[in-house]
């Protein structure tokens, strides 16, 4: 592995908050899978590593490496649709990060299955800013909260009747 490889292994480690052992192995958190996409597309698009290179780090078979760096599902019939990252996402998934950050906590804790009261209430203030100042799909939001569409309906909902009888969403 070389110098600019590590870098990048650390970096993802480090902006998705997981140890860099986990980027290795196959049975890491979501948070690690994404990591470790992540730091294949970072290393294939600086030409720090080809995707053979990419796939022997990884443990990755060829067809596996070539799925991480072209957004392919494994199979066709996955329930998720991939989307590709853009602009627009990454704007997104900083604004997500930002209202995680007022209320003292952070993306992974969002996308974490946790169904407490605060969690929600957080969540779908995310929802809520994602849907009217960015205009995201509830598709495109449940991609980045790591949710179902319907859940992302459903949380618009909770908010729109929160903020109609003056309920802070939040407690």
């Amino acid at each position: 592995m070389n110098a600019d490889f590590t870098n990048i292994v650390r970096e993802a480690a480090v902006r998705f908050e997981v140890p860099p052992s986990t980027l290795f192995s196959d049975h890491g958190s979501l948070m690690s899978r994404a990591a470790r996409h992540w730091a294949c597309r970072q290393a294939f698009k600086q030409g720090t590593a080809t995707t053979r290179e990419i796939a022997n780090e990884f443990g990755l078979s060829y067809s596996g490496a070539v799925r991480i760096l072209t957004g392919l599902p494994r199979d066709v019939g996955q329930r998720f649709t991939p989307i590709t990252r853009n602009k627009k996402i990454e704007d997104a998934r900083q604004l997500a990060m930002a209202v995680c950050a007022r209320h003292g906590e952070t993306l992974h804790a969002l996308i974490k299955r946790n169904r407490r009261a605060r969690m929600v209430g957080i969540r779908s203030e995310v929802v809520r800013r994602l849907r009217t100042e960015m205009s995201l799909s509830s598709t495109e939001i449940g991609h980045i909260i790591h949710r179902h569409h319907s859940t992302v309906l459903y949380l618009l909902g909770l908010t729109d009747h929160a903020l109609r009888n003056g309920i802070d969403p939040v407690e």
